[in-house]
């Protein structure tokens, strides 16, 4: 059997998943095969990574739509489930998102009975978020789980779970939990005295916090919602594939002024 096909190819990020289909014959995958489940588990309740209502503050803190295209991408990952169980985990060990992602997959793989397989890339793709034409350079190894790897990963995700902080990074090596309001002080700095759209906060925060628009955008509407700051504008959706309504990303904010 070629591989990566007859097996569920899944990834945590559509970004990573839409390369792996541009180059799917160097791959040796197919692209019907590949699908998506981004948990962003980084932030927010990890106690049952795969519930969505659970984590809705998380998926809506940009668009309140978002929440159910989790939801949508989980139904697809069942549906396929049921004609073939056998599933190649794609992840990169180095990025706290991905990593995260993986260790939910196994779990709940498992308790569905799957034949689970993984593929660490982060050799194969090591320029994946920090190069907008980055590609794979080679074909990565997949291998299937061993027990020895799944009791690791369970126990890893369990104690991850019992810490339950809202913020988790990749640290010396190594999956650490940090109290949310970790970078609140770093937030109000990139505003300082400015009227400032929440999505700019993102990019001066980049080298400190890669990937971490979401919980950004999380803790700007928790410290709106604490008196910390404060909203000049709301942004609005005038076009594009969700249609129109809020968009946090474009919402002017301040720090809240003294009476």
């Amino acid at each position: 059997m070629k591989r990566g096909v007859g097996m569920i190819n899944l990834f945590s990020d559509e970004f990573i998943a839409g390369i792996a289909c541009s180059k799917e014959r160097k791959l040796c995958l197919d692209r019907r095969t590949i699908l998506s489940v981004h948990l962003q588990l980084y932030a927010g309740d990890i106690r049952t990574p795969f519930s969505v209502s659970s984590r809705r503050e998380i998926y809506g803190a940009y668009f309140e739509e978002l929440v159910d295209s989790v939801a949508e991408s989980i139904r697809r990952l069942k549906k396929a489930l049921k004609e073939d169980n056998s599933v190649c985990i794609w992840y990169s060990e180095k990025e706290a998102d991905e990593y995260l992602a993986m260790l939910a997959f196994v779990e709940w793989l498992t308790d569905k009975g799957a034949v689970i397989y993984l593929c660490d890339y982060t050799e194969a793709c090591p320029d994946m978020y920090t190069n907008c034409d980055c590609e794979f350079l080679f074909r990565p190894e997949m291998h299937l789980l061993t027990n020895e790897e799944r009791s690791k990963y369970l126990a890893e995700l369990e104690r991850l779970k019992k810490e339950n902080t809202k913020l988790r990074m990749y640290s010396n090596g190594r999956i650490v939990s940090l109290p949310e309001d970790s970078y609140d002080e770093r937030i109000l700095e990139v505003i300082g005295d400015k009227e400032m759209q929440t999505i700019m906060v993102y990019p001066e925060l980049w080298d400190e916090m890669p990937l971490m628009l979401t919980f950004i955008l999380y803790r700007i509407r928790c410290m709106i919602a604490s008196g910390v700051l404060e909203v000049v504008k709301d942004g609005k959706i005038e076009s594009g594939m969700y249609g129109t309504g809020d968009d946090f990303g474009k919402t002017i904010v301040r720090k809240k002024r003294k009476e």
